[in-house]
């Protein structure tokens, strides 16, 4: 699922994570996140409240003078003039050499945060995003490159409504090929994977994606750490609750998992 709540709500308690739809079964597959080389040991305690309260994302969207940004409209290049959308601070320790890796952390507030994974087909986009802003309840979406290519219209309704985004890659490869069993990508293919996105979603809506980065799968390891930083993404964010949807697990089973 997304991410949202002053970015820290991202990091607030419990970090739900899910998909819009039907992404394969290896895709955001379960992973147990417990301390280990590739996951180290969460930087902050978990916090997760008896009767958790979804939090409300406060991303103020405020006009300034900015550089217009081009933007296509049946495929055509029209420039729209850009808004300045000012998102919290990055939590400290995010500029160095290497990528900060948040999984959950504590905000002293009841809530959660809601972070779904925009990488396969349309899915849900349409009925989340209704749900959502019915219950007034703000989000994160980990964008891949292709999905925002395909669904530009859900991609510019998602920055619109207020909800947070981060860089999922283009195509959703394993930086490392550990889940998948893939060869690793090179620095420059990591790169491109990242600025591809960014650079497509920026034309699209005038959002900046950086500085946060998922990795497809959950997979990183010291050399993506600093690649992604070097590409300005300074916080890698992961999840420290899978819903398994991908996994087709049903409403009851998320509720369980995740409550």
């Amino acid at each position: 699922m997304f991410m949202g709540s002053r970015l820290w709500s991202l990091l607030l308690g419990t970090v739900v994570a899910g998909c819009l739809g039907a992404c394969s079964p290896a895709q955001e597959a379960a992973q147990s996140l417990t301390p280990s080389a590739q996951n180290p040991a969460p930087l902050l305690p978990a916090t997760v409240p008896a009767t958790p309260v979804l939090s409300v994302t406060e991303r103020p969207t405020v006009a300034q003078s900015t550089p217009s940004v081009p933007r296509r409209q049946n495929g055509t290049p029209t420039t729209v003039a850009a808004t300045a959308i000012l998102r919290p601070s990055p939590p400290s320790g995010s500029h160095g050499s290497e990528s900060l890796v948040v999984e959950y952390g504590a905000s002293g507030r009841r809530e959660v945060a809601l972070t779904f994974d925009a990488g396969a087909d349309r899915g849900y986009g349409e009925e989340i995003l209704d749900l959502l802003a019915q219950e007034g309840i703000k989000a994160s979406f980990g964008m891949t490159g292709m999905y925002a290519a395909e669904n530009p219209d859900l991609v510019r309704r998602m920055v619109d409504e207020g909800h947070m985004v981060f860089n999922h890659t283009w195509s959703h490869q394993s930086f490392t090929g550990a889940n998948p069993g893939t060869a690793p990508l090179t620095r420059a293919e990591r790169l491109e994977e990242l600025r591809t996105t960014e650079t497509l979603v920026r034309d699209l809506t005038g959002y900046d994606l950086r500085p946060y980065f998922r990795p497809p799968y959950g997979d990183y390891d010291a050399s993506v750490l600093t690649d992604v930083a070097t590409a300005g993404y300074g916080v890698l964010l992961l999840w420290s609750c899978d819903s398994r949807d991908s996994l087709g697990a049903t409403a009851d089973e998320i509720v369980a998992n995740c409550g």
